[in-house]
C-alpha cells in the first residue's frame, strides 16, 4: 500500500507547496543577511576593545561571541549548506538569534551605563530589530513577539539604570515605530510573494487543464507520470496506465456534429473523474478522443475494476470506449521516460486488441503476454 510520506510526496497540499515557494523566494535574501549580520556583529564586538575598558570589555566580547557570535556562524553554515524547503526550517534557532542579540545589546547597554561609559549608541537596537523583523524573514507572530519582549525589555533596564525619565517613552516610542514598520513592510513583501505565487499557479494551472473537460492535458499527463515512476523505483511501487478511447468517434462526429461530440467528451471526463476515487491516481485527456488514467501502487484488481467502472458508466450516456492498460515493470536501472514510454505502448497495444476484438471491452497488457 501506498505510505503517508510517499502520499506527501506525490500529492503536496497548496499550503504546503506556497510554503515551500516562500522559503525558496526568501532563501537567498536570509542568508546574505545572516551572513552580513555576522560580519557586522563581529565589526561591533571587536570595537567593544577599543570603546570600553579592559574590566567591561572582558565581559562584553565574551558575552557577544558565546550567545551572538557562535549561533549567527550556525546560521550561516545551514542556510548556505543544508536544502530549506520550509518558512518554519531552523525556526527556533532563528528566533534564538533575534532574542539573544537583542537581550546582549540591552546587557552591553546596561554594563556600560553602569560604568559611567557613554560611548554606546542606540543605533545598535534599531539594527537588531531591523535584522529580526525584516531581514531574516521570521514569521510575523514570532518577529512580533520577540519585538515586544526586547522592547520591554529595554524600557525597563533603561528605567533603573539611568532613572525614568520622560525621553525614554520618546525612545521606547521610536523602537515601537521601526519594529511595527518593519513587519509592515515584511508582511506585505510576504503578500506581494503570495499573490505572485497565486498568480503563477493560475497561470500553471490553466496550461495543464483541458477546458472542454476540466481534465489534466497531455503536459500534465508527461510531467506526473514521470514523477510517479520516479517514486516507484525508489518505493519499488509500480505504477499503471490505463488509456480509455471513445470507438467510432469520428463517424459520430460527422453523424451528429461536432457539439455533441464534444459533448461526449465531457461526459467521458466526467465519468473519468467518478471512478477515481483514490487521491494519488489521475484522469487526463491526452488527445482527442483518447483519456489515460495513471494510477500508482494499485493491484491488478484495483485497475480492473476502474477499467470496468469506466465501460459500465459510459454506457449511461449512450457511449462506448475500448480501454487498454498495462503497469510497469519495477527496474531501477532503467531511465524513468524510457518506462514511461514503454508503459504507453504496451497499453497502447492492449487499447488497439480491444478494438480489433469487437471494441466497447478492456484488455491488458498482461494478457497479451499471456
Amino acid at each position: 500500500m501506498t505510505t503517508e510520506a510517499s502520499k506527501r510526496a506525490i500529492h503536496q497540499s497548496p499550503d504546503a507547496e506556497l510554503d515551500i515557494f516562500l522559503a525558496k523566494s526568501t532563501l537567498g535574501f536570509k542568508k546574505w543577511s545572516f551572513l552580513v549580520g555576522l560580519l557586522s556583529y563581529s565589526g561591533f564586538t571587536a570595537l567593544d576593545f577599543f570603546r570600553f575598558p579592559s574590566e567591561l570589555y572582558s565581559t562584553t566580547i565574551p558575552a557577544r561571541v558565546l550567545f551572538v557570535l557562535i549561533p549567527l556562524c550556525i546560521a550561516v553554515y545551514v542556510h548556505w549548506t543544508k536544502p530549506i524547503s520550509s518558512t518554519r526550517a531552523y525556526i527556533s534557532l532563528n528566533t534564538t538569534i533575534y532574542l539573544a542579540t537583542g537581550l546582549v545589546n540591552v546587557f552591553v547597554y546596561a554594563l556600560a551605563r553602569g560604568s559611567g561609559v557613554s560611548e554606546f549608541s542606540e543605533l545598535g537596537f534599531v539594527l537588531i530589530i531591523l535584522f529580526g523583523c525584516l531581514m531574516i524573514s521570521l514569521p510575523i507572530l514570532h518577529a512580533t513577539m520577540v519585538s515586544i519582549f526586547l522592547i520591554v525589555v529595554l524600557f525597563f533596564v533603561t528605567s533603573l539604570v539611568e532613572g525614568f525619565v520622560i525621553a525614554h517613552v520618546f525612545q521606547i516610542s521610536v523602537y515601537t515605530c521601526v519594529a511595527t514598520l518593519c513587519l509592515i513592510v515584511h508582511a506585505s513583501f510576504q503578500r506581494l510573494l503570495t499573490d505572485n505565487y497565486n498568480m503563477i499557479q493560475q497561470f500553471y494551472g490553466d496550461s495543464i487543464t483541458d477546458r472542454l473537460t476540466g481534465l489534466k492535458n497531455n503536459r500534465y499527463f508527461v510531467k506526473q507520470t514521470l514523477h510517479l515512476i520516479q517514486q516507484g523505483k525508489v518505493e519499488n511501487k509500480e505504477v499503471s496506465l490505463v488509456i480509455i478511447d471513445i470507438d467510432n468517434f469520428k463517424e459520430i462526429n460527422d453523424k451528429y456534429g461536432h457539439a455533441y461530440g464534444d459533448d461526449c467528451l465531457s461526459k467521458l471526463g466526467k465519468t473519468l473523474r467518478s471512478v477515481c476515487r483514490r487521491e494519488h491516481d489521475f484522469p487526463c485527456r491526452f488527445a482527442g478522443d483518447e483519456f489515460t488514467i495513471v494510477m500508482y501502487d494499485a493491484s491488478k484488481q484495483e485497475v480492473m475494476k476502474v477499467c470496468q467502472d469506466i465501460l459500465t458508466d459510459i454506457q449511461l450516456y449512450d457511449v462506448e470506449v475500448s480501454i487498454g492498460n498495462a503497469t510497469s515493470k519495477i527496474d531501477k536501472s532503467m531511465p524513468a521516460i524510457v518506462i514511461k514510454n514503454k508503459l504507453f505502448e504496451q497499453a497502447d497495444e492492449a487499447l488497439y486488441k480491444a478494438k480489433e476484438n469487437g471494441r466497447n471491452m478492456v484488455f491488458s497488457a498482461a494478457d497479451l503476454e499471456g
